[in-house]
């Protein structure tokens, strides 16, 4: 009997390179004039919370790696891999081509494996991406170059392995307002598409996953017809704090997960759902 295949899907998303808050791997070289005609290379000084985040992702791709054995593992790349420049505060370099080269050492980490053949970028928001998923594009073609192995650019993936069929963007919905309402607004939505599916004649997918909202909430929702249906349904981590913005938007969120999501699928099926993530509270304590 022949061995169903075993594959690993890493998914990764919000690196936000560039940011003092966001991923920047220790072994980024930039460049920048010096005195008499010299031109300097340099690695820029990460802020505490860069080095928080370096040794997170440094673990989770050992623990990745360990997971994988000599299994093939495609990587998913889920958006916003730089900050950009539409909010010129709390950057490392307003230099366009600085950021991506962060960006750039961020990825080599993962895409160095030996048993990273592929990857896929998909696309994050245009304000962080310098308009039209360019930073993605950007990244993939410099990757390609430099590592050999081809990565595919896109705004939104239906990917099946083996008829496991993930349903991968960065936009989607957010994960609730309140505790007890954690995850609602993502079994809603993604009830809505199965729903969709099922009514087109097309069956659902077997798993879902956004980013953009830097936080972790994941969902497993059925629906029946002729047949039960059952689809994973993840908001993924981000690799970044929060910043001024994040604060107000999140409501003074005080809990922060980061991370990285591993799907193991054998023989077209998911066995587990791996979350290698850390979660630490951003409230200063206080003794009185």
């Amino acid at each position: 009997m022949t061995k169903p295949r075993r594959v690993i899907v890493a998914l990764e998303t919000d690196k936000h390179g560039g940011h003092v808050l966001g991923l920047c791997s220790p072994d980024t070289v930039l460049e920048r004039e010096g005195p008499n005609r010299t031109i300097q290379k340099y690695h820029p000084q990460l802020t505490a919370t860069q080095e928080w985040l370096g040794q997170v992702r440094t673990e989770n791709i050992a623990s990745l790696r360990k997971l994988a054995g000599h299994d093939e593992i495609i990587v998913f790349d889920l958006g916003d891999p730089v900050q950009g420049n539409a909010f010129p505060r709390e950057l490392v370099s307003t230099r366009q081509s600085d950021q991506l080269k962060i960006a750039f050492a961020n990825e080599l980490p993962i895409l160095s494996l030996p048993n990273v053949r592929r990857a896929f970028f998909v696309k994050g928001t245009g304000v962080h991406e310098f308009g039209e998923g360019s930073a993605q594009a950007t990244l993939a073609s410099m990757l390609t170059a430099e590592l050999r192995k081809p990565i595919e650019v896109m705004y939104h993936a239906e990917a099946s392995i083996d008829g496991f069929v993930m349903d991968l963007a960065h936009h989607g919905p957010p994960p609730g307002v309140r505790n007890w309402l954690r995850g609602n607004v993502l079994r809603l939505y993604t009830q809505s598409i199965m729903d969709e599916c099922l009514k087109s004649e097309k069956p659902p997918p077997n798993f879902l996953a956004r980013g953009h909202y830097h936080q972790f909430v994941t969902e497993v929702v059925t629906r029946q017809n002729a047949q039960t249906w059952e689809c994973r349904a993840t908001i993924c981590p981000s690799y970044c704090s929060i910043d001024d913005y994040a604060r107000k938007v999140a409501k003074s969120a005080y809990r922060l997960t980061v991370g990285m999501i591993a799907l193991e699928i054998v023989g077209g099926r998911l066995v587990q759902q791996h979350e290698f993530i850390q979660t630490i509270d951003l409230r200063t304590r206080i003794e009185l």
